[in-house]
């Protein structure tokens, strides 16, 4: 019979392809720089500063539509006065001078100049996929910060060209800083590069320490500012009443205290730590009495202290400073290496905890700084924190809790060694 045979079929290959997924093409993509890193930076260095002016516009907008009369030139002239005001310039106002910076709008600026750095040194890490090394990241931070800095300045000047200022320097030079500083550290993000990591250990315990210093002093500032409103907060609604003002108008007040809430904060700062503030000749505020002449009519200064002697407890603020100082140095001495000698542990300690201290009183003094200035002519020609003063009293208290703090730190840490050996 005939019988079937089997064959087996030939073996057949098949090849599947596929096209790239959207994840693969979102990498893909993620690899390649969107924009020239230079021409990031630069342009994006103006376009910081306009988006910020352009802030500005927006705010005073809404007053202006409810008050058209007043030409757009007028208007808009105006609203570059307001960003000078807040890089170091002057603004005039009813026809007064107007130096007092609003440094809310100052901080806006920065953080738009720190996000731009950030950006244009991702792109420039894209694009020299080779600079691995750190002094070629740091390079490319430098000259991001530095194109910035000049695209962010450009505009600040032709705004001050504009308006016809005879000091075009102040705000031009002030700009620069502002946004090469805030561009270096967001291009440093960028880039992936902690700075303070490449500092020596005993530098790096005491920038460590300062920045503890600094925070402690901004929560200081917060919460004096705070608790001035609330205690004020019936003669602020007072004012508030007495100005009248319809609801377009009170949400300009409204930005105007944010956008000085930094600035009142310095006051605050100087006046807990012995230095005081003047609001004007013949006002001064301090921790001992108040005494006020004839104010403008401010919703913020309704949290001003009531004129006379203040309450004795209230000398109790100025322990504030040491207790920063404190933490300051222990910070600072808690970064540092076990020496093998106690007496050499102790010397480090001390050296670090001091530095920690002489920084934390040049950022408040740095502070200080930039909260004063003027509203006007006459009697508010002089505005802010008594810089000699607080320099003289609050400088030595917190450099001097430091030093104890950077020790305090070093016997605790000596203890906690000893105990277990002991307890062996």
């Amino acid at each position: 019979m005939p019988r079937t045979v089997r064959r087996s079929p030939d073996t057949i290959q098949l090849r599947v392809t596929s096209p790239p997924s959207a994840s693969e093409r979102t990498a893909q993509l993620a690899t390649v720089p969107l924009l020239p890193w230079p021409l990031a930076a630069g342009v994006g260095g103006a376009g910081a500063a306009l988006l910020g002016w352009l802030l500005v516009v927006g705010v005073v907008g809404v007053g202006w539509f409810t008050a058209s009369a007043i030409p757009l030139p007028d208007v808009l002239a105006f609203c570059s006065g307001i960003w000078l005001l807040a890089h170091g310039g002057s603004a005039e106002i009813g026809g007064l001078p107007v130096t007092l910076a609003p440094l809310g709008l100052t901080l806006v600026g920065a953080g738009l100049a720190a996000a731009i750095g950030r950006f244009a040194a991702g792109q420039a890490r894209l694009a020299r996929p080779g600079a691995q090394r750190l002094t070629d990241r740091l390079a490319l931070a430098l000259q991001v910060c530095g194109l910035l800095g000049a695209g962010y300045a450009a505009v600040t000047a032709a705004m001050a060209a504009t308006l016809d200022l005879e000091n075009l320097v102040a705000p031009t030079l002030g700009a620069l800083a502002v946004a090469v500083v805030a561009g270096f550290i967001g291009a440093l993000r960028g880039l992936e590069v902690k700075l303070v990591e490449l500092l020596p250990s005993w530098l790096r315990a005491i920038a460590y320490g300062g920045a503890a210093g600094g925070l402690a002093l901004l929560a200081l500032g917060a919460v004096l500012v705070g608790l001035a409103m609330l205690a004020g907060a019936e003669q602020v609604a007072v004012i508030e009443t007495g100005l009248g003002l319809d609801p377009a108008g009170q949400f300009i007040w409204a930005v105007i205290a944010l956008a000085y809430l930094p600035t009142v904060a310095t006051w605050a700062l100087s006046w807990a730590l012995g230095g005081g503030f003047v609001v004007g000749t013949g006002s001064l505020v301090t921790v001992s009495g108040t005494k006020l002449g004839m104010l403008p009519a401010i919703p913020l200064l309704g949290g001003l202290p009531p004129v006379g002697v203040a309450p004795e407890t209230t000398v109790a603020w100025l322990a504030s400073g040491a207790v920063i100082g404190l933490l300051a140095g222990a910070v600072a001495a808690g970064r540092i290496r076990r020496a093998s000698s106690s007496a050499v542990a102790a010397g480090q300690a001390v050296a670090v905890g001091l530095g920690a201290g002489l920084l934390t009183v040049a950022a408040l003094l740095g502070m200080a700084a930039l909260g004063t200035g003027a509203l006007g002519a006459l009697r508010l020609a002089e505005l802010g924190p008594r810089l000699p003063e607080l320099a003289l009293i609050a400088g030595p208290m917190i450099a001097g809790s430091a030093l104890l703090g950077g020790l305090l730190r070093w016997l605790v840490g000596m203890v906690r060694n000893r105990r277990p050996a002991s307890v062996g």
